[in-house]
Protein backbone atom coordinates (compact mmCIF):
# COMPACT_ATOMS: atom_id res chain seq x y z
CA UNK A 1 0.00 0.00 0.00
CA UNK A 2 1.34 3.21 -0.57
CA UNK A 3 2.01 5.65 1.75
CA UNK A 4 0.07 8.49 0.20
CA UNK A 5 -3.08 6.33 0.47
CA UNK A 6 -2.61 4.54 3.48
CA UNK A 7 -2.67 8.52 5.28
CA UNK A 8 -5.88 9.07 3.43
CA UNK A 9 -6.79 5.92 4.88
CA UNK A 10 -6.02 7.09 8.22
CA UNK A 11 -7.44 10.98 7.62
CA UNK A 12 -10.74 9.49 6.46
CA UNK A 13 -10.68 6.58 9.55
CA UNK A 14 -11.02 9.91 12.06
CA UNK A 15 -13.99 11.16 9.65
CA UNK A 16 -15.59 8.44 9.71
CA UNK A 17 -15.29 7.69 13.24
CA UNK A 18 -16.90 11.26 13.97
CA UNK A 19 -19.50 11.39 11.29
CA UNK A 20 -20.98 7.91 13.09
CA UNK A 21 -21.20 9.05 15.98
CA UNK A 22 -22.79 12.15 15.19
CA UNK A 23 -25.34 10.30 12.89
CA UNK A 24 -25.86 7.81 15.44
CA UNK A 25 -26.53 10.31 18.32
CA UNK A 26 -28.86 12.17 16.63
CA UNK A 27 -30.79 9.12 15.27
CA UNK A 28 -31.38 8.53 18.71
CA UNK A 29 -33.97 10.08 20.94
CA UNK A 30 -33.84 12.29 23.32
CA UNK A 31 -32.48 9.76 25.58
CA UNK A 32 -28.75 9.98 24.26
CA UNK A 33 -26.79 12.53 25.39
CA UNK A 34 -23.08 12.88 24.42
CA UNK A 35 -21.61 14.14 27.59
CA UNK A 36 -23.21 11.85 29.75
CA UNK A 37 -23.76 8.17 27.63
CA UNK A 38 -21.04 5.87 26.10
CA UNK A 39 -20.16 5.99 22.51
CA UNK A 40 -20.93 2.13 22.71
CA UNK A 41 -24.88 2.73 23.46
CA UNK A 42 -25.15 3.70 20.12
CA UNK A 43 -24.26 0.50 18.66
CA UNK A 44 -26.15 -1.44 21.50
CA UNK A 45 -28.93 -3.60 20.14
CA UNK A 46 -31.58 -1.35 22.04
CA UNK A 47 -30.13 1.57 20.24
CA UNK A 48 -32.78 3.55 17.49
CA UNK A 49 -30.36 2.92 14.25
CA UNK A 50 -27.28 0.75 16.08
CA UNK A 51 -26.60 -0.19 12.50
CA UNK A 52 -25.35 3.28 11.70
CA UNK A 53 -22.10 3.06 14.49
CA UNK A 54 -21.53 -0.59 14.03
CA UNK A 55 -21.17 -0.61 10.55
CA UNK A 56 -19.84 2.81 10.10
CA UNK A 57 -18.20 3.64 12.91
CA UNK A 58 -16.92 0.55 14.24
CA UNK A 59 -16.29 -1.64 10.93
CA UNK A 60 -15.22 0.47 8.33
CA UNK A 61 -13.48 2.96 10.64
CA UNK A 62 -11.43 -0.38 11.74
CA UNK A 63 -10.74 -1.28 7.60
CA UNK A 64 -9.63 2.38 7.49
CA UNK A 65 -7.27 1.61 10.64
CA UNK A 66 -6.17 -1.29 9.19
CA UNK A 67 -5.26 -0.13 6.11
CA UNK A 68 -3.34 2.82 7.29
CA UNK A 69 -1.03 0.83 9.57
CA UNK A 70 -0.86 -1.80 6.28
CA UNK A 71 0.61 1.53 4.55
CA UNK A 72 3.06 2.14 7.64
CA UNK A 73 4.38 -0.92 7.89
CA UNK A 74 5.16 -0.74 4.57
CA UNK A 75 6.96 2.49 4.60
CA UNK A 76 8.59 1.79 8.03
CA UNK A 77 9.83 -1.65 7.51
CA UNK A 78 13.03 -1.05 5.46
CA UNK A 79 14.10 0.35 8.89
CA UNK A 80 15.21 -1.51 12.10
CA UNK A 81 12.72 0.55 14.61
CA UNK A 82 10.16 0.50 11.60
CA UNK A 83 10.52 -3.67 11.90
CA UNK A 84 10.29 -3.83 15.49
CA UNK A 85 7.92 -1.42 16.08
CA UNK A 86 5.58 -3.32 13.21
CA UNK A 87 6.41 -7.03 15.17
CA UNK A 88 5.31 -4.90 18.55
CA UNK A 89 2.47 -3.64 17.44
CA UNK A 90 1.13 -6.90 15.51
CA UNK A 91 1.63 -8.87 18.28
CA UNK A 92 -0.34 -6.35 20.61
CA UNK A 93 -3.46 -6.53 18.03
CA UNK A 94 -3.15 -10.60 18.28
CA UNK A 95 -3.03 -10.00 22.14
CA UNK A 96 -6.28 -7.76 22.31
CA UNK A 97 -7.81 -10.90 19.83
CA UNK A 98 -6.72 -13.44 22.31
CA UNK A 99 -7.94 -11.95 25.07
CA UNK A 100 -11.18 -10.58 23.85
CA UNK A 101 -12.57 -12.98 21.18
CA UNK A 102 -13.95 -15.69 23.59
CA UNK A 103 -15.70 -13.36 25.24
CA UNK A 104 -17.74 -12.42 21.72
CA UNK A 105 -18.92 -15.97 21.37
CA UNK A 106 -22.25 -17.35 21.87
CA UNK A 107 -22.48 -19.30 25.79
CA UNK A 108 -23.05 -22.62 24.08
CA UNK A 109 -19.71 -22.87 21.94
CA UNK A 110 -17.57 -21.35 24.92
CA UNK A 111 -19.16 -24.26 26.45
CA UNK A 112 -20.42 -22.39 29.74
Amino acid sequence: MPPRIAGICGLLAFVTFNVAWIAGGLAQPSAYSVANDDISDLGAMTAASPWIYNQVGANLTGILVVLLGLGLWRALSPDVVGRIGARAGRGRHLDVLRRDLPSRLPRNRRGL
